[in-house]
Protein backbone atom coordinates (compact mmCIF):
# COMPACT_ATOMS: atom_id res chain seq x y z
CA UNK A 1 0.00 0.00 0.00
CA UNK A 2 1.44 3.28 -1.07
CA UNK A 3 2.26 6.25 1.63
CA UNK A 4 -0.71 9.15 1.04
CA UNK A 5 2.92 11.06 0.04
CA UNK A 6 3.83 8.61 -2.73
CA UNK A 7 -0.27 8.72 -3.93
CA UNK A 8 0.03 12.49 -4.17
CA UNK A 9 3.25 12.89 -5.84
CA UNK A 10 1.43 10.20 -8.60
CA UNK A 11 -1.88 12.23 -8.92
CA UNK A 12 0.21 15.12 -9.30
CA UNK A 13 2.31 14.26 -12.21
CA UNK A 14 -0.71 12.44 -13.84
CA UNK A 15 -3.28 15.23 -13.21
CA UNK A 16 -1.17 18.43 -13.21
CA UNK A 17 -1.62 20.83 -15.80
CA UNK A 18 0.49 23.80 -17.54
CA UNK A 19 0.08 26.97 -17.32
CA UNK A 20 -1.94 29.08 -20.22
CA UNK A 21 1.04 31.37 -19.87
CA UNK A 22 4.40 31.42 -20.66
CA UNK A 23 5.48 34.75 -18.54
CA UNK A 24 7.20 34.39 -15.73
CA UNK A 25 4.33 35.01 -13.25
CA UNK A 26 3.43 31.41 -13.99
CA UNK A 27 6.72 30.00 -13.98
CA UNK A 28 7.44 27.49 -11.37
CA UNK A 29 4.22 25.25 -9.73
CA UNK A 30 1.02 26.21 -8.34
CA UNK A 31 -1.50 24.90 -7.03
CA UNK A 32 -4.39 27.09 -7.70
CA UNK A 33 -5.52 25.71 -11.08
CA UNK A 34 -8.56 26.05 -12.80
CA UNK A 35 -8.65 22.26 -11.50
CA UNK A 36 -9.24 23.14 -7.78
CA UNK A 37 -6.34 23.40 -5.60
CA UNK A 38 -5.35 20.49 -5.02
CA UNK A 39 -3.89 20.33 -8.81
CA UNK A 40 -0.85 21.73 -9.07
CA UNK A 41 -0.31 24.14 -12.36
CA UNK A 42 3.33 24.31 -13.60
CA UNK A 43 5.14 26.86 -15.77
CA UNK A 44 7.59 27.04 -18.93
CA UNK A 45 10.68 27.10 -17.02
CA UNK A 46 9.08 23.56 -15.70
CA UNK A 47 8.73 22.30 -18.84
CA UNK A 48 12.01 23.16 -19.72
CA UNK A 49 14.17 21.54 -17.15
CA UNK A 50 11.96 18.59 -17.42
CA UNK A 51 12.71 17.94 -21.01
CA UNK A 52 16.42 19.05 -20.89
CA UNK A 53 16.62 16.54 -17.86
CA UNK A 54 14.86 13.72 -20.02
CA UNK A 55 16.57 14.51 -23.09
CA UNK A 56 13.17 15.26 -24.87
CA UNK A 57 11.91 17.76 -26.92
CA UNK A 58 8.46 17.78 -26.46
CA UNK A 59 5.74 16.41 -24.02
CA UNK A 60 2.47 14.92 -25.13
CA UNK A 61 -0.31 15.18 -22.99
CA UNK A 62 -4.12 15.01 -22.21
CA UNK A 63 -6.88 14.92 -20.23
CA UNK A 64 -7.50 18.59 -20.35
CA UNK A 65 -10.49 20.07 -22.34
CA UNK A 66 -9.54 21.74 -25.35
CA UNK A 67 -12.30 23.74 -27.19
CA UNK A 68 -10.15 23.28 -30.62
CA UNK A 69 -8.70 19.46 -29.98
CA UNK A 70 -5.55 20.62 -29.28
CA UNK A 71 -3.64 23.42 -27.49
CA UNK A 72 0.48 23.97 -28.14
CA UNK A 73 1.88 25.60 -25.47
CA UNK A 74 5.84 26.37 -23.30
CA UNK A 75 7.37 27.63 -26.49
CA UNK A 76 6.53 24.36 -28.54
CA UNK A 77 6.97 22.15 -25.63
CA UNK A 78 3.92 20.48 -24.24
CA UNK A 79 0.76 19.78 -26.45
CA UNK A 80 -2.57 18.80 -25.39
CA UNK A 81 -4.41 16.87 -27.12
CA UNK A 82 -8.08 16.59 -26.56
CA UNK A 83 -10.35 13.51 -28.38
CA UNK A 84 -13.72 13.52 -27.24
CA UNK A 85 -15.72 15.45 -29.82
CA UNK A 86 -19.00 17.35 -28.81
CA UNK A 87 -17.46 16.46 -25.01
CA UNK A 88 -20.22 19.33 -23.36
CA UNK A 89 -22.12 19.08 -26.41
CA UNK A 90 -25.87 20.62 -25.73
CA UNK A 91 -28.36 21.25 -28.72
CA UNK A 92 -29.61 24.55 -26.70
CA UNK A 93 -25.92 25.89 -26.10
CA UNK A 94 -23.02 26.74 -28.27
CA UNK A 95 -20.81 23.65 -26.06
CA UNK A 96 -19.82 21.97 -29.23
CA UNK A 97 -15.82 20.97 -29.35
CA UNK A 98 -13.27 19.55 -31.82
CA UNK A 99 -11.54 17.16 -30.76
CA UNK A 100 -7.78 16.24 -32.30
CA UNK A 101 -5.49 13.26 -32.87
CA UNK A 102 -1.61 13.70 -33.42
CA UNK A 103 -0.02 11.98 -36.46
CA UNK A 104 3.83 11.17 -35.79
CA UNK A 105 6.00 10.73 -38.79
CA UNK A 106 9.61 10.89 -40.79
CA UNK A 107 10.06 14.21 -42.38
CA UNK A 108 12.30 14.07 -45.46
CA UNK A 109 15.33 14.45 -43.54
CA UNK A 110 14.20 11.05 -41.42
CA UNK A 111 13.25 13.73 -38.10
CA UNK A 112 10.22 12.89 -36.01
CA UNK A 113 7.64 15.43 -36.86
CA UNK A 114 3.96 16.10 -34.75
CA UNK A 115 1.23 16.45 -37.23
CA UNK A 116 -1.79 17.51 -35.00
CA UNK A 117 -4.92 16.72 -36.83
CA UNK A 118 -8.49 18.39 -35.78
CA UNK A 119 -11.99 16.80 -36.65
CA UNK A 120 -14.16 19.75 -36.36
CA UNK A 121 -17.40 20.04 -34.37
CA UNK A 122 -20.90 18.16 -35.61
CA UNK A 123 -24.28 19.10 -34.75
CA UNK A 124 -26.56 17.10 -33.75
CA UNK A 125 -28.46 16.04 -36.12
CA UNK A 126 -32.43 15.91 -36.74
CA UNK A 127 -32.03 12.71 -35.77
CA UNK A 128 -30.14 13.29 -32.58
CA UNK A 129 -27.24 11.23 -33.34
CA UNK A 130 -23.55 12.47 -33.96
CA UNK A 131 -21.29 11.49 -36.76
CA UNK A 132 -20.37 7.60 -37.26
CA UNK A 133 -17.48 6.19 -36.87
CA UNK A 134 -17.18 5.62 -41.06
CA UNK A 135 -17.81 9.87 -41.25
CA UNK A 136 -14.84 10.37 -39.30
CA UNK A 137 -12.59 8.47 -41.18
CA UNK A 138 -13.53 10.17 -43.78
CA UNK A 139 -12.32 13.51 -42.21
CA UNK A 140 -9.12 11.80 -41.52
CA UNK A 141 -8.21 10.94 -44.94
Amino acid sequence: VRSFAQSRVVMHAVWSDPADSDDAMRAGVHLDSARGGEIPEFGIDISDRWCHKNKIGLIIRSHQFCKEGFKVLHGGKVVTVFSARNYFSDETLDTSNDCALLLLAQDPNGHLRVYPKRLAATPVSSRGRQAGAAELLQQIV
